[in-house]
């Protein structure tokens, strides 16, 4: 069974387990970000599945199909910083030392 990713890639789809889902959406972002950061606008859905080890076959049949790397994306960037950034504890409790 599938389940459709949800920040705007239509058509494509994951494995059911939700972790790898999260895990999957992380990575697809982080590599848009670069993208984005590059000057890159648009991305083709069948080289960022290649990307991550799809077949070229099932891939190839997402090679006409983009989505934006637009407002929307950026604003979806930011919160996974921002809560990426909550999971991230570097405090060390009380009483703790560094030798």
């Amino acid at each position: 069974m599938s389940a459709n990713l949800t920040f705007g890639i239509t058509n494509c789809t994951m494995l059911e387990d939700k972790k790898l889902e999260q895990h999957v959406t992380k990575i697809i972002v982080e590599v848009c970000e670069v993208l984005d950061r590059h000057g890159v606008r648009r991305v083709p859905i069948g080289a960022i599945m290649r990307l991550l080890g799809m077949e070229d076959h099932r891939a190839s049949a997402y090679d006409n199909e983009w989505f934006p790397l637009d407002d929307y994306f950026r604003e979806l960037s930011a919160k996974q910083r921002a809560s990426k950034e909550q999971e991230l504890d570097f405090s060390l409790p009380p009483g703790s030392k560094i030798h």
